[in-house]
């Protein structure tokens, strides 16, 4: 289990997050899955913009992500995914993070 986050440990987490959730998203939604393999279009500080054309889609879907892993654990860490739905009408953000991290009620971004 993760220690408390400090500021510094929270910022590094939130980079790693766009990835983890891009990871969740490709798991939970097949059509982001193709998004979560593909290629890199750009790349924005700690941020990467992934595209592909899931099977079936009628165009390139892309996600904004960004991955970050404990320093002292290479093993955990969390990935944030922003992407928007298939139909262009809504967006998604998504956070992977490992089972028994403490994710306290009312966090915010």
């Amino acid at each position: 289990m993760m220690g408390s986050l400090t500021p510094g440990t929270l910022f590094l987490t939130m980079r790693s997050l766009l990835t983890v959730v891009l990871a969740i998203a490709a798991l939970a939604f097949p059509s982001e899955r193709a998004a979560a393999q593909g290629a890199v279009k750009s790349v924005h500080n700690d941020w990467q913009v992934r595209c592909d054309t899931p099977p079936g889609a009628q165009g390139e879907q892309c996600a904004l992500m960004q991955s970050v892993t404990a320093e002292d654990r290479a093993n955990v860490g969390l990935t944030v995914i922003v992407l928007k739905t298939a139909d262009q009408k809504s967006r998604l953000m998504r956070v992977v993070a490992p089972v028994g991290v403490l994710l306290p009620s009312g966090l915010g971004l």
